[in-house]
């Protein structure tokens, strides 16, 4: 990698190594010809130059911590939605465009107001908000389904920005990239080494396992209550030290 700058190519040439890994790459590419074409010229610059203090700030000031485990009136339909343009691409587009981590209102704003993220997230969520409504779903229960599941995706992305400027703040180098997240399921790195940020099982393990030389999986510790304690992540770089 050159600094901190992350391009996609960088990120194929990485993880796009194994039969599974490359299976997966050419799904999404054959399917998501609009998606494709957006990702594969990302740069990722800023989201990997933010710092601890500034996705702190964020993640506790906009009270994302209850937006993880927020419930509400199920509406299947949004609930279990997946938009052509994962959320992560419409996040990263946002911290890119902005050159900063913007908080949910105004990353609500600028889903309104940029071509390329309503195009993204904006239409589409509107669009599927009055097909249920048209169902006989509550317009205010079905707007509500809507930001809790667009607001729960934001929060893991904001508290994953948090975790990589931790982890880059005790000397590792931490890069993420959302071609990385989506279609590798990588959800941030560090030379051979792959974490697991969102408090779930290692997704991308069963890609990149044949990898040679092998990837080192390493799951983040503390994500069940928000923000993992500053003892837990210098274990992590404890542990870590040798591999990286």
């Amino acid at each position: 990698m050159t600094g901190l700058v992350t391009t996609a190519a960088e990120v194929r040439r990485l993880f796009n190594v194994t039969e599974a890994s490359r299976s997966a790459f050419n799904w999404w590419y054959s399917r998501r010809p609009r998606v494709a074409e957006h990702a594969l010229r990302h740069d990722a610059a800023v989201v990997n130059a933010i710092g601890v203090a500034e996705a702190g700030e964020v993640f506790r000031r906009d009270s994302l911590g209850a937006a993880l485990g927020a419930r509400g009136q199920s509406v299947p339909e949004i609930d279990d939605w997946r938009p052509e343009f994962a959320l992560p691409h419409v996040f990263h587009h946002a911290v890119e465009r902005l050159g900063r981590l913007p908080g949910w209102a105004e990353f609500r704003g600028f889903c309104e107001a940029d071509g390329q993220a309503s195009a993204m997230l904006w239409e589409p969520s509107a669009e599927l908000i009055g097909e249920v409504v048209g169902r006989g779903v509550e317009g205010a229960v079905a707007r509500a389904a809507m930001r809790r599941r667009v607001g729960r995706g934001y929060a893991v992305f904001v508290r994953s920005l948090y975790l990589a400027a931790a982890l880059r703040e005790r000397g590792l180098g931490v890069l993420v990239h959302p071609l990385a997240e989506t279609v590798f399921r990588v959800d941030a790195w560090a030379g051979r080494v792959v974490f697991t940020l969102d408090g779930g099982a290692h997704r991308s393990e069963e890609l990149l396992f044949q990898a040679m030389p092998p990837f080192y999986f390493e799951p983040v510790p503390g994500l069940a209550d928000g923000l993992p304690s500053g003892r837990q992540l210098d274990t992590v770089v404890r542990r870590l030290t040798p591999a990286t």
